[in-house]
């Protein structure tokens, strides 16, 4: 249950992580 937020915590940070390496 404790992964939702995770999920949700790793793919913004991934997608700023990648917006930056862009």
């Amino acid at each position: 249950a404790h992964s939702s937020w995770l999920s949700s915590e790793v793919m913004l940070l991934l997608n700023d992580h990648l917006s930056e390496a862009e």
